[in-house]
């Protein structure tokens, strides 16, 4: 290959990448979309339930289908941080690829031109807080968290636990899903090379 057959080459892939990210930032709108409207949903159908049939009715079995739906939701919700975490590593491969991309052509320009674009292959970093991937992921890990949060006291419930035990395994519950989800994105972050 000529070094003319290398650049166009080079160029060719820039711009498969920047489609790649494109790509990826729809992904990632498609996934929130999905999952407000899922959330949504979900809360509901648990809020009407609860209302007709354990206020108006008065079935107290109505809780124990409650912390079903809500596990249920739970682990759909799971499904849906992961989707979004791979989708965050995904895109930050190609950024990185752009920029390699743009660090090796812009080295090759033979005038004085001020670049504004990154041109680390280091950046963007996966872990990211102000990425609104991350952002993302942190409100579903908070809205999913309450979903767990209400499910396990509603299976209480069911069984007529006192009150106090409810509330406390409610936060219980709550807090250890935020824990636990948080400290599993950030580990599988960390390793960002693996996908």
């Amino acid at each position: 290959m000529t070094f003319k057959e290398d650049l166009k080459f080079i160029l060719d892939e820039f711009n498969q990448c920047y489609e790649h990210m494109r790509h990826y930032d729809n992904v990632k709108l498609s996934l929130a979309k999905f999952g407000f409207s899922f959330y949504s949903g979900i809360i509901t159908i648990s809020f009407v339930l609860e209302r007709y049939f354990y206020i108006e009715k008065s079935v107290n079995s109505v809780h124990l289908f409650l912390a079903g739906l809500l596990c249920l939701a739970y682990l759909i919700g799971i499904m849906l941080i992961y989707m979004l975490l791979q989708n965050r590593l995904y895109f930050v491969k190609v950024a990185r690829q752009t920029n390699s991309i743009r660090k090796a052509y812009l080295s090759q320009l033979n005038f004085d031109f001020k670049n504004f674009l990154p041109t680390e292959t280091s950046k963007p970093h996966p872990l990211n807080l102000r990425s609104t991937h991350i952002l993302l992921i942190l409100l579903f890990i908070l809205i999913n968290s309450i979903l767990i949060g209400f499910a396990l006291p509603f299976g209480l419930l069911y069984f007529d636990t006192p009150s106090i035990i409810v509330i406390i395994v409610g936060v219980l519950t709550f807090l250890g899903s935020v824990i636990g989800l948080i400290l599993f994105i950030k580990n599988r972050l960390s390793k960002g090379e693996e996908i």
